[in-house]
């Protein structure tokens, strides 16, 4: 669900910033992980298992992503200045993601009949800091990239924080 959300929100977003209406919807159908992502379903429902050796050759290919959205984020927040940040974008941003976010789906969850664990796991999810993936969207459409490696930063570091709280209001779902 992640992959579909972000890679279709997200670019759209982050598209936006460069581009058309038109043309930020071309950027998401252009987008292979999307294409993959269906395929990877397509074969899911059709009971298709892979073989160790296929398996081994996706992880390989998931660690290499991974690296190589780790290194351009390094880079990017090596370039980005203090002074290019808005304060006021980030505490919005921060104020959304870990109190407005989990505020609301707080009140949502003790609201509706699930198995505590499967809340437990709705509520944590959403406190996740933003994704490096972020980082790699608006560098590849243009769209402020230092900004949201600042943002991506912020949100981990105060997630380090919130994390503990929001274990503590799991008791209460």
């Amino acid at each position: 669900m992640n992959v579909f959300v972000v890679y279709t929100v997200g670019v759209f977003y982050y598209s936006r910033g460069s581009f058309d209406t038109k043309t930020s919807l071309k950027n998401i159908v252009k987008l292979p992980i999307l294409w993959a992502a269906i395929l990877a379903i397509t074969l899911s429902i059709y009971g298709y298992k892979p073989s160790g050796i296929v398996l081994n050759t996706l992880m390989m290919g998931a660690y290499a992503s991974m690296t190589m959205q780790l290194f351009l984020f390094g880079i990017y927040i090596y370039g980005t200045k203090i002074q290019e940040i808005s304060k006021t974008l980030v505490l919005w941003v921060l104020t959304f993601k870990f109190i407005l976010l989990p505020a609301i789906a707080f009140l949502v969850l003790i609201n509706i009949e699930l198995e505590p664990m499967i809340k437990g796991i709705i509520f944590i999810e959403l406190m996740m800091p933003l994704a490096v993936a972020n980082v790699n969207l608006a560098s590849l459409y243009d769209c402020n990239p230092r900004v949201v490696t600042a943002l991506v930063f912020f949100s981990s570091i105060v997630f380090l924080g919130a994390i503990f709280v929001a274990v503590k209001v799991l008791a209460y779902l």
